[in-house]
């Protein structure tokens, strides 16, 4: 690996070359591996991936420094795809490489890169574990950067939402050592806590120009947090374009709709759409096997707009579903049924038990979440 790789790769990682001309002025200077690596990497950051996976098929290294390179973008590509499990694969490989030579410069990149792939696993633990191993492998103002935007993406998914806003707070103080694309991912960050913190107008601000934005006309989390915003404070659905039209995302936001026009019902079976589709992300009764930083505004707004919509319900609904909610939400533990059915007629006889029952079931038709168990029943999340 020559300085004069080194020296494009840090131009790249900057930023300063974003055109294909830029690029090609360093062919003449580096060895044949080294420029298809850059290659690689400037179809990356143009989101180019199927050509930027097709070039590196081809590719293979000389030199052993730049194995860790090759692995980690495969890697990357793995990811971009949504093959978590084979991006971990591919950074552990290059892990191991690099750790074959002193002062590897692609140390921190992959020690950051393992924390996301397990961050994005859901195993948190090991995510620290490698953050914590990145913090130590930092070099400067960027890397320290794009650590503060781990922290706060880790609190985040944790919901310690205060800690979550400190840290990507400074990382957004340290957005001059970021390039483009790194500073336009720490500004969605920062726009999705706020919302989380309830500053929902000033994160809206931000989405709203971000979507715009060169980088976020085609980026699908972007795109989609802002339509959430849009709705839930303005009431205006704006439709998906349709290169994220994807059958999850198409689910996602339909449901939303579902919960804002007050459809509990069609949102329950939008929800078990979901988890047929994806049964070990969606759980049963609107709950997710794992929370993530880039599903956490998005299942926010789900228990924002179903609290609204059994507070609507229990104010106009049929008299006995109101009584039924309004006694569920001011228990603070589960009910057990006898008293439910004193709540609801007066006394208690087991010739209700059977009328108490039907209650039941057509609350749940209607998309109440009336959980049970063998202490009583309550209202789910």
């Amino acid at each position: 690996m020559s300085q004069e790789y080194d020296r494009a790769l840090s131009s790249l990682l900057a930023g300063r070359i974003d055109k294909r001309r830029d690029l090609h002025k360093l062919k003449m200077r580096l060895a044949s591996d080294e420029y298809r690596l850059l290659e690689v990497r400037f179809l990356i950051r143009q989101r180019q991936f199927q050509d930027a996976e097709n070039l590196l098929s081809m590719t293979s290294v000389q030199n052993p420094r730049l194995t860790p390179d090759l692995h980690f973008l495969k890697s990357n590509l793995h990811s971009y795809s949504g093959r978590h499990d084979q991006a971990l694969r591919e950074n552990l490989h290059a892990l191991e490489k690099a750790e074959q030579h002193e002062s590897h410069p692609m140390l921190f990149p992959i020690l950051y890169n393992l924390n996301v792939d397990f961050q994005r696993l859901g195993q948190s633990q090991k995510a620290r574990q490698y953050l914590a191993m990145a913090e130590a492998a930092s070099r400067n103002a960027r890397d320290k950067s794009l650590v503060h935007r781990a922290r706060a993406s880790l609190a985040m998914e944790a919901h310690q939402l205060p800690e979550a806003l400190a840290e990507i707070q400074k990382a957004w103080e340290l957005r001059a050592s970021l390039n483009s694309s790194d500073s336009f991912d720490t500004e969605m960050i920062l726009a999705e806590i706020l919302a989380l913190n309830d500053q929902m107008p000033e994160a809206l601000k931000i989405l709203r120009a971000l979507s715009q934005a060169k980088l976020g006309r085609h980026h699908a989390r972007v795109q989609l947090s802002w339509r959430i915003l849009e709705l839930l404070l303005h009431s205006r659905p704006i439709d998906l374009p349709r290169w994220i039209e994807t059958t999850e995302s198409t689910l996602q936001w339909n449901l939303l709709i579902s919960l804002q026009c007050g459809d509990l019902e069609q949102a329950s079976r939008l929800w078990s759409q979901l988890h047929k589709l994806n049964p070990q992300l969606y759980e049963s009764d609107f709950r997710l096997a794992r929370r993530t930083s880039s599903n956490s505004l998005l299942m926010s707004a789900i228990e924002h707009l179903r609290r609204r919509g059994l507070k609507e319900i229990s104010i106009q609904g049929p008299p006995q579903i109101q009584k039924l909610v309004t006694s569920l939400q001011q228990a603070q533990f589960p009910i057990r049924k006898e008293l439910l059915i004193e709540h609801l007629w007066g006394d208690y006889c087991t010739s209700f038990d059977s009328r108490f029952y039907k209650l039941i079931e057509r609350a749940r038709k209607l998309g109440i979440p009336v959980e049970s168990n063998k202490r009583g029943y309550q209202l789910g999340r």
